[in-house]
């Protein structure tokens, strides 16, 4: 599906220094004057990592049965050519619908039997 979230990875503590040139980066200084650290400290950092978005659906036998029978859906143009498809490619039909349905990208299946 479009969209994301972003996790929380583990914090580690970084370190830092702020000199004169940081401060006042359009001022010539002479000598390593510019370099002088006026003051030093540590922060906490948390890192973030991209998570990409799913959905999991669930669908009875009943769904499945309807899905893989060669009786054509009303959304399908050609009868002949519905009853001329494998049941694994009517399945990939109905559940690539499912899936622009809910705005999904891409999908995966699996077949679980009882």
């Amino acid at each position: 599906m479009e969209g994301g979230t972003l996790l929380r990875g583990e914090p580690e503590v970084r370190k830092y220094a702020l000199t004169k040139k940081d401060l006042f980066p359009n001022q010539k200084f002479k000598h390593n004057e510019g370099d002088k650290v006026l003051k030093k400290g540590k922060y906490k950092f948390i890192p973030t990592f991209p998570s990409t978005a799913t959905r999991k659906i669930t669908m009875c036998k009943d769904a499945y049965d309807y899905m893989v029978s060669s009786a054509c859906p009303e959304w399908f143009k050609n009868p002949k050519e519905w009853k001329k498809m494998n049941e694994e490619q009517r399945l990939t039909l109905h559940l690539s619908r499912t899936c622009q349905h809910f705005g999904g990208k891409s999908f995966t299946y699996q077949i679980i039997d009882d």
